[in-house]
């Protein structure tokens, strides 16, 4: 396994929360991209914005898999969460164009956020269970093809719509 090691001239913990301030500021910059560049009333600019954030988010997070210098996976870090950031207000707005009836949207955004919670659950310890075995890399890499399956449904429901 290779380690990337961070620089000397810092400690860990003020490298990750370096980390953690530049991945929110690139994440408030990619809500007023994506709020200035999608339109936010069709359905299918929606999806389509989706299903490319998605792909973008699969690709970073196997960049980040593979990242063999300090910078680049700092970099990749900063842009998965700044694509997961700028992905929030498109789905929660998807959803609520799909939500005919207002008495239901409370439960409609319940239901999606235990679903959410569901995939977590299995998800997460699945890819831990694949980095105690292999090693952080494989845990990633196997986080972001768990991810994978996403873009070929936002096909499907491009095509239906």
């Amino acid at each position: 396994m290779l380690d990337i090691g961070l620089p000397a001239n810092l400690q860990p913990v003020i490298w990750f929360g370096l980390a953690s301030a530049c991945a929110r500021a690139l994440g408030v910059l990619a809500v007023e991209v994506t709020r200035r560049r999608v339109d936010m009333v069709s359905k299918e600019s929606l999806m389509r914005a989706l299903q490319v954030i998605s792909v973008l988010l699969v690709v970073s997070i196997c960049a980040l898999s593979l990242a063999a210098q300090w910078w680049l996976a700092l970099l990749l870090y900063c842009v998965e969460r700044a694509l997961h950031a700028g992905s929030q207000p498109l789905y929660y707005t998807w959803l609520n164009l799909h939500i005919d009836q207002p008495n239901v949207r409370a439960t409609i955004f319940s239901i999606n956020s235990q679903m959410d919670a569901i995939g977590q659950v299995f998800g997460g310890p699945t890819s831990g269970a694949v980095g105690e075995r292999l090693g952080l890399r494989a845990a990633l890499l196997s986080s972001a093809l768990l991810l994978l399956p996403v873009v070929p449904l936002y096909a499907l429901l491009l095509r239906k719509s």
